[in-house]
Parts: structure tokens; C-alpha cells; sequence
């Protein structure tokens, strides 16, 4: 079982090219990250508490909602949008390591308990994604684009680094 998806290289082949941005939307390009697998595995032995025996997290690029600006295709814009994937990897990592911890009295409480945490974790994603925007002006800030880039990426790097250790 593992967690896959996790350091992919964002590429402009992954996005639709448009001739123009949806109204009313102020980037030059939108990456959308999709769930592609979460499943796990439960045990409970003999009078003792259920846990988590293993777990898949998968994450890609949905292409078919990934779009970009044609003539827009920029390796600073490339770089931005890389840190909304690296973003809801970290996120998907939070998964993966917190499905692993997860024990209870039944193994069907374990789903619950799943389904739960995956829909915190998602609302930290869009709140990290957005604060991600808001902070760095869709990559149009380079200043703050850096320090978010070096604040992902020693998250990534560190096999304890999450979501939270992201800029607030």
C-alpha cells in the first residue's frame, strides 16, 4: 500500500489550452488535482480495537479541467500552479499518514471516521490553496511566490511536514 502522486512534475501538456480566462476569474491558468485512489485496509483480531492495516492515496492532474491561457504559458506560471498539486499533495500525505493511525471499536466506525477526515482535510486544501492565491496574487507576486515556494517545498521534504507547516 502507498501514497502515489506525490512529487509529480506539473507540465503545460497537462492543461487545455483557451483563448481566453472564464469570466470573471483572474488567473491565466487553473490546475485541477484529483483524488484518483483512497482505499484501506482493517483488522481486528479477537476482542481487540479495529485498525488500519494499510492504505492507497493516489493523486493526478485532471486534465480535463486543468486549463491555461494560450500564449500564457509561462515557467513562473508553470511554477504557481506546481504549488497548488505540491499543496494538495501534502494535503493527500495528511491522508494517507492519519488513515494509518486510525483504530475503533468496529471496523465499519473506520470508514466513518475515514470519510470524516477526508473531508477536513479537503477544506484545509481549499483553504490552503486559496490563502496560497490571496498571498502570493496568483504567482503575480514574486516575492511572496518564493517564500511559498521554499515553504512547500521543506514541507515536502520533510517526512513530517503538512499542511500546517505551510504560511498562514
Amino acid at each position: 500500500m502507498a501514497l502515489s502522486g506525490f512529487n509529480h512534475s506539473v507540465q503545460w501538456s497537462e492543461f487545455r489550452p483557451v483563448n481566453q480566462r472564464p469570466a470573471g476569474v483572474p488567473e491565466d491558468a487553473q490546475i485541477s488535482i484529483r483524488t484518483l485512489t483512497f482505499t484501506f485496509r482493517t483488522h481486528q483480531a479477537g476482542g481487540q480495537n479495529c485498525r488500519v492495516t494499510g492504505a492507497t492515496v493516489s493523486i493526478g492532474v485532471n486534465r480535463g479541467s486543468s486549463w491555461v491561457v494560450r500564449g500564457r504559458e509561462s515557467a513562473a506560471l508553470l511554477q504557481h500552479e506546481q504549488g497548488h498539486y505540491n499543496i494538495t499533495a501534502l494535503g493527500t500525505r495528511d491522508l494517507y499518514n492519519q488513515v494509518l493511525g486510525l483504530t475503533a471499536a468496529r471496523c465499519p466506525d473506520i470508514n466513518t471516521q475515514a470519510q470524516r477526515l477526508q473531508r477536513q482535510i479537503q477544506t484545509q486544501i481549499t483553504q490552503t490553496n486559496r490563502r496560497y492565491d490571496d498571498r502570493t496574487n496568483h504567482g503575480n507576486n514574486a516575492t511572496a511566490q518564493r517564500t511559498w515556494d521554499a515553504s512547500i517545498r521543506s514541507a515536502m521534504q520533510n517526512a513530517n511536514g503538512t499542511l500546517a507547516s505551510l504560511p498562514q
